[in-house]
């Protein structure tokens, strides 16, 4: 235990250097690193800038006279939800943790801003101590990031999305049939499938694919159809091509006859989709508590 009885969980990524050329895994790409070409020059950046943020974070705690868990896997972790969760990484990385927590405070530091997104992060690594002192006396004020929840079938699969899904075809490649319904209107779809997004994913693919940055105090999801098709001169405009999900109402897609996927905050977390299922998308009822993040400073890109 640390002050106040709070146990400190330090969630750290590998970098993509250790993951594919010390461990031996890519011995193409360990040859470009060696050849100084300009992708292993910044594959080797990334890493030493990693590795040193990894090392800032653990002086500091030191200097403080607290004592931390250190990980980066995370398999059969339980987090309270009085633990101090400080994860050394980018974005990637918090959506990681955000997928592990429930009330817990995070506090998440960039461990290498010249490489990596650091949307979600509150600063770099260097000043780790000043603001570990702040969150662990209770200084560090929270700002709540709304998330999301996704049923299947009526059957609860997560509900600590806090960026966005993406509803495809099990092949990306192949058109996404479905029927989507939000209230009282739905009709069918074919497309390359459907990103629904909360207002904290709102800056990314759903932005890209045409929809709208929402505050990220917002309580509502967004939806956009990737490349809706229509079958036949004589097919109606689609309606429902991108909109709004309000706090108490929710978004469906049923599934046609092929197999379908959720993809869950990026490639690493899927939801399979059995033909003829129906997915349901709603806010979630626990948003993530992000410590020490000042949404307008951020948004206005400070």
């Amino acid at each position: 235990m640390t002050r106040q009885g709070r146990r400190i969980l330090v969630i750290h990524r590998r970098s993509a250097y250790t993951a594919t050329v010390s461990e031996g895994r890519n011995r193409r790409i360990a040859r470009l690193v060696r050849e100084g070409h300009p992708l292993g020059r910044e594959m080797l950046r990334a890493h030493e800038e990693h590795l040193e943020s990894v090392q800032q974070v653990r002086r500091a705690l030191a200097r403080l006279g607290l004592r931390a868990r250190f990980l980066h896997r995370t398999d059969g972790l339980h987090v309270r939800d009085d633990d101090l969760v400080v994860v050394v990484g980018g974005d990637g990385t918090v959506l990681h943790v955000s997928h592990l927590v429930g009330d817990a405070g995070v506090l998440a530091l960039n461990s290498a801003p010249h490489a990596s997104c650091g949307f979600l992060t509150v600063a770099t690594c260097d000043k780790a101590e000043a603001y570990l002192s702040a969150a662990m006396t209770g200084r560090l004020p929270a700002t709540f990031l709304q998330r999301m929840r996704v049923e299947v079938d009526g059957r609860p699969a997560t509900d600590r999305v806090l960026n966005d899904c993406l509803f495809s075809n099990a092949c990306p490649a192949s058109t996404t049939r479905y029927v989507l319904r939000r209230g009282a209107v739905s009709e069918e779809h074919f497309s390359s499938g459907v990103w629904v997004s909360t207002a904290a994913g709102s800056t990314a693919a759903t932005h890209a694919a045409g929809g709208r940055i929402l505050p990220l105090g917002s309580h509502r999801l967004q939806f956009v159809v990737r490349e809706p098709y229509a079958l036949g001169p004589f097919r109606p405009t689609y309606r429902l091509v991108r909109g709004f999900v309000n706090r108490d109402d929710a978004l469906e897609l049923t599934n046609a006859w092929r197999p379908a996927v959720v993809y869950v905050d990026g490639p690493h977390v899927s939801i399979p989709v059995a033909p003829a299922a129906t997915v349901r998308f709603s806010l979630s009822r626990r948003p993530l508590r992000l410590l020490g993040y000042d949404a307008a400073v951020k948004r206005n890109g400070g």
